[in-house]
């Protein structure tokens, strides 16, 4: 009789590597097909005037801000909880500010989404608060405006979906107890409409690493639309000290929205909203993407700006300039102050999670149940 048995890991072990022998031979297949379009590739988008030559002898813009946060959801055998924060560096200690959030909640399937929600409410907050108080700064978001409009959106969603009428509670709680977490951040997020000022605000940069598009992929090289994206064309058709020219975020079928938690939601869901501000043709406030390469060692920027930055040639040369000077740490894949904020950030929810299973054990009246809660749900 022929032992039908499987052995594992070691044939799934097996089963990966050949797998991953396979798709090396493939994804090579494809770059060597996609490297001999290059030249033409190159050609056409010059003759369209679709490449920039970047000159990085402009001054470098000097009032900028990086803002990044970090957040950490965090599932124990008896609750769950949630650790955000978000922080804001500048070129002098006075204009450098953070904020944070560690918030006790219950096992649901969208707390990862709350946690981050939680988070981005700190990062819009900080990044509009800057450029409304020093009129020719520049707050530099490590992301996306238009992810953190579909975060916020899914954390007021997630929130009616499995916890209804726990805003009420939240509000309530943070009138009652104001450094009750999560409703001060979420009281301070909606004592006045910061998601308008931040989708529109002409000083509001984004550094998009991960969020891309498919729009010149679309148009330069449909038959690779399944396996590659934008940023893998800036990529391949970019030179050193070049960028594509920028290319407008397209409208999409629907406006961009927001759940009627959000008590502003109003005026930005009506038509001619701030869904269609950053989406319609010739608005100043629609959104622009440029893929940038200041060279070979950190390869391709995505940087997200509307069209009234896009316009101002100044702006736009000092923002290449800064871009240039804070890379030359040829060990880090990102802008030195980027780099600054998300270390500061990452530590401290880190240091948050620690902080908070060590003082509950403490409490010798309570020791039997705080040991449970602060257990990790599986076995390591």
């Amino acid at each position: 009789m022929t032992d039908q048995s499987v052995v594992l890991p070691d044939t799934l072990v097996a089963q990966l590597i050949e797998n991953a022998a396979t798709l090396s031979t493939y994804l090579q297949r494809d770059f060597e097909a996609i490297g001999a379009q290059r030249n033409a590739l190159r050609a056409r988008l010059i003759e369209e005037h679709k490449i920039i030559r970047v000159n990085i002898s402009e001054t470098p813009l000097e009032k900028t801000f990086a803002i990044d946060g970090a957040h950490l959801a965090e599932i124990d055998r008896a609750s769950a909880y949630s650790a955000s924060c978000s922080v804001r560096v500048g070129q002098s200690n006075q204009v450098n500010d953070q904020s944070s959030c560690l918030a006790i909640l219950p096992h649901i399937t969208s707390l990862n989404t709350i946690s981050s929600g939680l988070m981005l409410m700190q990062e819009i907050m900080m990044a509009v608060k800057v450029v409304e108080e020093i009129p020719d700064a520049v707050s530099l978001i490590d992301g996306s405006r238009i992810s953190a409009i579909i975060a916020i959106n899914s954390l007021y969603a997630g929130v009616e979906r499995e916890l209804p009428n726990q805003l009420r509670n939240w509000r309530e709680q943070a009138r009652e107890e104001n450094d009750r977490e999560p409703g001060h951040t979420l009281s301070l997020f909606e004592s006045r409409d910061w998601l308008t000022p931040y989708l529109t605000h002409p000083r509001i940069v984004g550094n998009l690493k991960l969020v891309t598009t498919t729009t010149m992929i679309s148009e330069y090289m449909p038959d690779w639309i399944g396996r590659f994206d934008d940023k893998t064309f800036a990529a391949l058709v970019l030179e050193d000290g070049e960028a594509l020219d920028a290319i407008p975020l397209e409208e999409p079928d629907a406006p961009y929205h927001i759940a009627d938690g959000y008590p502003f939601y109003r005026q930005l869901n009506q038509r001619g909203g701030v869904g269609e501000q950053i989406t319609r043709l010739g608005s100043p406030t629609r959104l622009y993407h440029i893929y940038y390469k200041p060279d070979s060692a950190h390869g391709v920027f995505k940087i997200e700006l509307n069209e009234s930055f896009r316009a101002d040639a100044k702006l736009l040369s000092g923002l290449f300039s800064w871009w240039w000077q804070e890379i030359q740490a040829p060990d880090l894949q990102e802008p030195y102050s980027y780099f600054i904020a998300d270390r500061f950030a990452k530590e401290a929810v880190s240091v948050a999670k620690n902080a908070l299973k060590e003082i509950v054990r403490r409490d010798a009246s309570s020791a039997s149940w705080a040991w449970f809660f602060t257990q990790p749900y599986r076995t390591e």
